[in-house]
């Protein structure tokens, strides 16, 4: 049970290639809905169809890095029939439309087209058969572009509310900025090492940063960099008692549970790490997504990363929140 793989994610090239957007030279409402909310909008023939299971394996599949069984967005159903102004400033939607006029299966995406920030995906097919083999062959995409485009806008909306705590002492210690959600009210300082988190025994939101020397070595080996992740984790989080501190959880096998992308994010060329993480001779844990990158200039590896504990509750909205914060990110001391 080896997950620790390394993929690419061409997705920023994917947005760029497949978007467009249009607002005809008016200005667009703000967009509105819950940070994974979704709508989703089927012709009368597909929704009347056993397609319906086919759109839900895209809407409503099992969100991945969690730990728990929680669907990848948080859905509302309707159709086309329903479409109207009522729901023309929902933040995501997607649309799935039978159309005898085409040759063949197509996705698009647009954006910015009933409100702004917003995005739009378009599933359409001459039939129903054809419309299946697509929603199998494109559901990852259409995941992934939905996904890309609710971290960046959560991204933008945290720039004017956020924990002046957190970034004013990761300045200090780092010479780096971050906006975290102003739950973030406590902080932890160490060499090169800052913790902030909410202090909350449930709905606990965190955010670690720490660097290290780079040796040149690459950064998409993720045996290493778990190994150093749980070095510093061990020295900088500690529980309560001297034989408990936190670390990645690993399978059966022993291998780390953590899932690897090389992404391209805001200019910096990073490796994201998805995984698991739990407290050593404890019954604490949950998902942490980190974002790997370096800096040549002080030839440091430079780590930054977000988890939860909510043992009781859902981890999914809160997870999706801390990436877009995670994303916010910059040096200010060169």
């Amino acid at each position: 049970m080896k997950f620790h793989t390394i993929y690419i994610i061409a997705l920023a090239g994917a947005l760029a290639l497949a978007s467009c957007g249009r607002d005809g030279g008016q200005r667009l409402p703000a967009s509105k809905g819950l940070p994974c909310e979704l709508l989703v909008v089927s012709d009368a023939e597909i929704a009347n169809s056993d397609l319906k299971d086919s759109v839900a394996s895209v809407t409503e599949a099992d969100c991945p890095g969690l730990g728990s069984a929680e669907n990848i967005f948080r859905v509302n159903n309707i159709g086309a029939g329903a479409y109207t102004s009522v729901f023309y400033a929902m933040h995501s939607k997607v649309f799935f439309q039978i159309d005898k006029r085409l040759k063949r299966g197509e996705v698009g995406v647009a954006h910015n087209v009933k409100a702004r920030p917003e995005i739009e995906v378009f599933v359409k097919a001459p039939d129903l058969e054809t419309m299946r083999r697509l929603i199998s062959e494109r559901r990852e995409f259409i995941q992934q572009q939905i996904m890309e485009f609710q971290v960046a806008r959560l991204s933008t909306l945290v720039q004017g509310k956020y924990s002046k705590k957190v970034s004013d002492d990761l300045r200090a210690v780092a010479g780096y900025e971050v906006k975290m959600p102003t739950d973030m009210v406590a902080t932890k300082r160490g060499k090169d090492f800052l913790w902030g988190g909410s202090n909350r025994a449930a709905r606990d939101i965190n955010f670690v940063f720490y660097t290290y020397p780079w040796d040149s070595g690459d950064i998409a080996d993720v045996d290493r960099y778990t190994e150093r992740r749980d070095s510093v984790l061990r020295a900088n989080i500690p529980g309560s008692r001297r034989d408990q501190w936190m670390e990645t959880s690993r399978g059966d096998d022993g291998e780390p549970v953590v899932w690897a992308a090389m992404r391209r994010i805001n200019g910096r060329q990073l490796m994201e790490v998805r995984g698991l993480w739990e407290l050593r001779n404890g019954y604490m844990g949950g998902p942490f997504v980190a974002h790997v990158g370096v800096d040549t200039a002080e030839r440091k590896v430079v780590v930054s990363e977000v988890f939860v504990f909510n043992p009781e509750g859902q981890k999914r909205d809160l997870m999706r929140q801390l990436e877009g914060c995670l994303r916010t990110l910059r040096k200010v001391r060169e």
